[in-house]
């Protein structure tokens, strides 16, 4: 997944910044107290050497051998459960990628005030984005993938994930939207123009700002042609015609304008032919 190396490295300069609270907060610690901390730590950190090195299966081994102490629960379990969620995820395969998800909303809800929280519900979110084959198949997990990104914004607007949380749900966005593209082109393979357009029309309902709207335009022109709305048609193929002037769908749309009676300025306000034109 094109996130993962980013979020990965997010992920360990958290944990940077996270482990310099605990050795302040312990520098006056008995040494007996001090000793059982630097243990738990250092399996922690060998733990994160192995998710570092993709060694995940051991670094789940390792992060479970961790036993707590009262003085060093509070600040490395939280950690301790974040980097289990991480060598779940990175190990890519969809039963992994479920777990994960469990494993990081777990998290917020038990330490929604802490600094990772934002983090782990952005990795929900990715772990749903994950699960999804393909834009031709089922969309429930896409869905699912926004509700969780929506929550980071929501929740936490101030986070510096908040924009990587953005971003991935405009890839959600478009997802949706090839979705709906694909079955309103099985449409228009099985001759049902109406069906393609409702599915086109809730393209553009929905994401206005698609980026592939020239070939929306094109195949939503070219679906009302054949429902017989040559007026209807005329709309979307002069939009494409005037906001993609060098595009690769220009030199069709402007066969099917000249098929259903010229460009739209034409037309009068009632779709008749204004007299003098080509027509």
């Amino acid at each position: 997944m094109r996130y993962r190396s980013t979020l990965r490295t997010i992920a360990l300069v958290l944990t940077v910044l996270a482990l310099s609270v605990p050795g302040a907060v312990h520098a006056k610690k008995k040494k007996k107290e001090q000793d059982n901390y630097a243990s738990a730590y250092d399996i922690y950190k060998q733990g994160m050497r192995e998710i570092q090195q993709d060694d995940l299966r051991q670094a789940q081994a390792m992060l479970e051998k961790i036993t707590y102490a009262p003085d060093n629960r509070e600040e490395l379990e939280p950690l301790v459960r974040l980097r289990m969620a991480d060598a779940t995820f990175y190990q890519s395969y969809g039963v992994a990628l479920i777990d994960a998800r469990s494993l990081y909303l777990d998290f917020v809800a038990l330490y929604g005030n802490h600094p990772a929280a934002p983090y782990a519900q952005l990795q929900a979110g990715v772990c749903s984005l994950g699960q999804v084959v393909h834009p031709s198949r089922d969309q429930s997990q896409t869905n699912q993938a926004i509700a969780d990104l929506r929550v980071v914004g929501q929740r936490w607007p101030n986070s510096m994930f908040v924009n990587a949380a953005r971003t991935m749900i405009r890839q959600a966005e478009h997802n949706l939207a090839e979705h709906s593209f694909t079955v309103g082109k099985f449409y228009m393979k099985r001759k049902a123009p109406m069906a393609a357009i409702q599915r086109f029309q809730e393209i553009l309902d929905r994401f206005p700002d698609w980026r592939d709207r020239e070939k929306l335009y094109y195949y939503l022109g070219q679906a009302q042609l054949r429902a017989g709305n040559d007026v209807e048609a005329r709309i979307y193929l002069d939009k494409l015609v005037t906001d993609f002037p060098h595009g690769q769908f220009r030199k069709g749309a402007m066969k099917a304008l000249n098929k259903a009676g010229g460009p739209l300025e034409d037309l009068d306000m009632t779709g008749s032919t204004v007299p003098g034109s080509s027509e």
